[in-house]
């Protein structure tokens, strides 16, 4: 089949959603199918796009913009007609949007080209929606979510109930286990490298956090525990990858500010944007993940999980989903530094006390988030959209 993937901007910068998406088409690529690439915006992951994608092609935007209604209003006819361009008449395509946030421009080539459209829910389900995107909500043929927890959430809305309970299916996100592993001989020694790249003392406890700096993420949070639990484990380094993106730059700068009024600024280190993770995973005897808010899944935890290193997280949004079984012990109530302090100090002796937990973490990656098993399911859901007789919804009318 050929699937025209939409992306408002190619880039690993911002998060596990883009980077699930580009998984997602070059696994899919992978598997035979051909993909092309529609985006507005350039990104770090384009050129990697670019290595397998048919054709990229820039447009000017997938929603229409408040800030430049006029521009997108006259190059809309072009972008369509470009898009058009791509798809063979005799060739079974179908058009995949990565968020709701891009319906409208997704929903009108769907009935102008009368291709079935396909939306993956990364996020929850927001309180409300203009009606220039709730107008274009019915031309989605199939909705994939990544949580149940997150699938609830959009069922819940009055405007999605409005859509006569539209089919939302559920695939876990997942990652490849032959890149995510523990260190191996390809890379020895990541621990000593870490050390050596930030200055870390050599006894020290290593934890980490990996994400965006926004307040969401429950990072204060995340230094009020760290202090309690370095208050008595005074030779630990809590180690923090990311930068801001949904709050102002500044937010970092808050965030160091309260390492200094909680006096543990010589024990965190903020390493800003990281590229490659997997290097912190291996070398990070702990892996945290604080969020406040309800957190559609959580990549990071399965993404430490496969290096071998083990995860504590807040009780909320999708992770419950991730951590379970035995995992379901290293959750912790969100807003609450003393039970992360706890649940800290409960798990960090694993390698004394338990050291086959680090092949148990990648077992249970493996057996629950297998990149094989998810990319096969959104195939399947794929092939299914595209049956004839699922293709009922009425057009739209091509109006902005």
């Amino acid at each position: 089949m050929h699937i025209l993937v939409l992306e408002k901007e190619p880039t690993s910068r911002r998060g596990g959603q883009e980077r699930s998406l580009f998984e997602v088409s070059r696994q899919l690529h992978q598997r035979g199918h051909r993909i092309s690439l529609l985006y507005t915006q350039s990104g770090d992951l384009l050129s990697q796009y670019q290595a397998f994608c048919q054709q990229t092609l820039s447009i000017t935007a997938l929603s229409f913009s408040r800030h430049r209604p006029l521009q997108t209003f006259l190059n809309l006819p072009r972008d369509l007609n470009r898009a058009k361009a791509l798809i063979h008449p005799n060739e079974p395509t179908l058009i995949y949007t990565n968020q709701i946030y891009d319906i409208p421009f997704a929903g009108l080539l769907s009935q102008l080209t009368r291709l079935p459209l396909v939306c993956h829910l990364r996020l929850p389900a927001p309180d409300k929606l203009d009606l220039q995107r709730s107008h274009y909500l019915s031309a989605v043929h199939k909705f994939i979510t990544v949580s149940q927890h997150t699938k609830q959430t959009w069922l819940q809305k009055p405007w999605v109930q409005s859509l006569g309970h539209p089919p939302i299916e559920v695939v876990y996100n997942s990652i490849d286990t032959e890149y995510f592993t523990p260190a191996s001989n390809q890379n020895p020694h990541p621990r000593q490298q870490l050390q050596q790249q930030w200055n870390l003392p050599t006894d020290h406890t290593l934890l980490a956090y990996a994400g965006r700096l926004d307040r969401r993420k429950g990072l204060e949070n995340l230094l009020h525990g760290f202090a309690k639990f370095n208050a008595t484990q005074p030779k630990s380094t809590l180690l923090i990858a990311g930068k801001p993106l949904l709050d102002r730059p500044d937010y970092l700068k808050e965030l160091q500010v309260l390492t200094q009024t909680l006096n543990i600024q010589a024990n965190v280190r903020f390493l800003g944007h990281l590229t490659e993770t997997r290097s912190l995973y291996q070398a990070s005897d702990l892996v945290i993940m604080p969020s406040i808010w309800p957190e559609p899944f959580g990549r990071v935890i399965i993404e430490a999980m496969a290096c071998g290193t083990p995860v504590i997280a807040s009780h909320t949004g999708g992770i419950p989903e991730i951590l379970t079984g035995e995992f379901a012990q290293t959750l912790f109530p969100p807003r609450n530094p003393a039970a992360l302090a706890d649940r800290i100090q409960q798990v960090l002796t694993w390698k004394q006390t338990d050291p086959l937990l680090s092949q148990r973490c990648r077992q249970h990656v493996q057996t629950h988030f297998s990149l094989t098993t998810n990319i096969a399911e959104i195939e399947g859901i794929f092939q299914q959209t595209l049956s004839p007789q699922k293709l009922l919804a009425p057009p739209l009318p091509l109006s902005l």
